[in-house]
């Protein structure tokens, strides 16, 4: 691989990207991985233990979520 990263101005490679198959909170998620990267073939393992301890974010707002939250009357 080198001493090229992702974030490198002129790369000696061309950028490969790939799934990877992952499962975070109990669900099965692709995500897309490429070489150059910290952990290129799996979640690191202290990226996996943030992701234990954050919250979950909300749930995104939906129309009638947001017309209710317009509706003003009494």
């Amino acid at each position: 691989m080198g001493s090229d990263h992702y974030f490198s101005s002129q790369p000696s490679a061309p950028e490969v990207r790939r799934p990877l198959h992952v499962t975070l909170d109990g669900r099965e998620r692709t995500l897309v991985t490429s070489g150059g990267i910290f952990s290129p073939d799996a979640i690191d393992k202290g990226t996996v233990i943030l992701l234990d301890e954050v919250p979950a974010p909300p749930p995104p707002a939906t129309c009638s979520m947001l017309a209710a939250a317009g509706d003003r009357s009494p």
